[in-house]
């Protein structure tokens, strides 16, 4: 996670974006305390679905990842609850509620991959 660290801020650096992050961002006791910090809140808070490493992940690939924990926690509920999936009650999960922001995530990705279309060519006459 240092090395990590170490190369984010070269890569701010290198384009010009300073202070953005702390001074010491990449030492080792600064890591090892955000490491503590991480465990603890996921100690304290079981139920969330944890921390996500993203560092070198794409958006899309990052809201992927996230959005299927989502998923695989809430199945786990129902499943813990005793709920069926096809259940139409007020506290019931339907992965299917996911549609909408995978859909706007995939047309997200898409637009950001789309080659720009060619510029008009000039008329000429013989």
């Amino acid at each position: 996670l240092v090395k990590r660290r170490e190369a984010r801020l070269l890569e701010l650096r290198l384009k010009n974006i300073n202070g953005v992050l702390a001074p010491d961002y990449a030492d080792l006791d600064k890591v090892r305390r955000d490491i503590a910090a991480v465990d603890a809140l996921a100690k304290k808070h079981a139920e969330w679905i944890g921390p996500i490493d993203v560092t070198w992940t794409s958006e899309s690939d990052s809201t992927s990842s996230i959005l299927g924990r989502i998923v695989d926690l809430k199945l786990r509920q129902q499943q813990q609850s005793g709920g069926d999936a096809g259940d139409a009650g007020a506290g019931s999960f339907s992965p299917l509620l996911l549609a909408a922001p995978i859909v706007a995530a995939l047309v997200a990705f898409v637009a950001t991959r789309a080659e720009p279309p060619e510029p008009p060519r000039p008329h000429t006459s013989d």
